[in-house]
């Protein structure tokens, strides 16, 4: 079943202002999508046209929504750091936290608004890197993208950004260099997962058809059910699996129209969702378990 993949994933949108361009004076003419060095000495490179990143050194308060907090409280971290602790002080809603680069990283929001269909919208999202206990460099949306960051999340050493709207996909990626300059790149072409073992293709946003032949490529092959689709059962993958895509699994009958397929590979399995009632599907998220 899909259900406990995108119970994660499930997020929506509204107008979004970032943490600096709230308390900051012209925050959109001191960071551009290009390198810039702060009044801290630190390399601070964004790019990614969407998400900018510029020296900072108060953390402002959070006047955001909070009328959703307890509906969405799913994506709300408790604060497990001194640095966390004072994001949520400040009033806004922790969403993630690690360490990097001997920076401490904490994503935060500041607002969170239930939508159709159970999901939830962060709003007003940020990543502040820390480090002595004061904030260094805050990341944030570029003025006129909603958005376009809603919490991060470590995976085998790469730290992603995730966006804030409906889908919460992967964004960006955040590297800190051993010398200390921090990068925000965009997301590879394909990733490494399960230590090496095997590759993922980037196969966000496209149609099924197509993640597909991508995944066969780098050795992931179509897993079957062990029990036929009957079409009673399951109108929408029935028809998807009698076009050709036998590996789907189930879809949702309604709200954002999810669809999960199965594949194998030899570092393990890999599971795909889909959005939407187009003839193909679009990939919004993929994961991987490892053997």
């Amino acid at each position: 079943m899909i259900s406990c993949l995108v119970s994660v994933l499930a997020i929506t949108a509204w107008p979004a202002q970032s943490a600096y361009s709230q308390s900051g004076p012209n925050a959109a003419s001191q960071a551009t999508a290009g390198s810039n060095t702060g009044a801290t000495g630190m390399s601070l490179t964004s790019k990614v046209d969407a998400i900018r990143i510029t020296a900072i050194s108060t953390l402002p308060s959070n006047n955001g929504d909070t009328s959703d907090a307890s509906f969405c409280n799913r994506f709300i971290q408790k604060p497990g750091s001194a640095s966390a602790k004072a994001v949520r002080n400040a009033g806004w809603f922790v969403t993630g936290q690690t360490q990097v680069g001997g920076y401490e990283v904490v994503s935060f929001v500041g607002g969170l608004r239930a939508g159709t269909s159970g999901v939830c919208q962060l709003d007003d999202g940020n990543v502040g890197l820390f480090k002595d206990g004061a904030i260094r460099a805050i990341a944030y949306g570029k003025k006129g993208v909603q958005n376009a960051i809603g919490m991060i999340l470590a995976d085998e050493g790469v730290l992603k950004i995730y966006d804030g709207d409906v889908l919460h996909q992967p964004a960006a990626l955040l590297r800190v260099a051993a010398d200390g300059a921090v990068s925000i790149d965009p997301l590879p072409s394909s990733e490494s997962v399960c230590h090496g073992a095997a590759t993922v293709p980037n196969i966000q946003n496209l149609p099924i058809n197509k993640a597909r032949d991508m995944l066969a490529k780098a050795g992931w092959t179509h897993a079957r059910r062990a029990q036929p689709i009957r079409e009673a059962e399951d109108v929408r993958a029935f028809d998807l699996a009698k076009r050709g895509v036998p590996e789907v699994d189930s879809c949702s009958g309604t709200g954002l129209g999810f669809c999960r397929f199965d594949y194998q590979g030899p570092a393990g399995s890999l599971a795909v969702i889909t959005v939407g009632d187009d003839e193909w599907p679009t990939v919004s998220s993929s994961s991987v378990t490892c053997k």
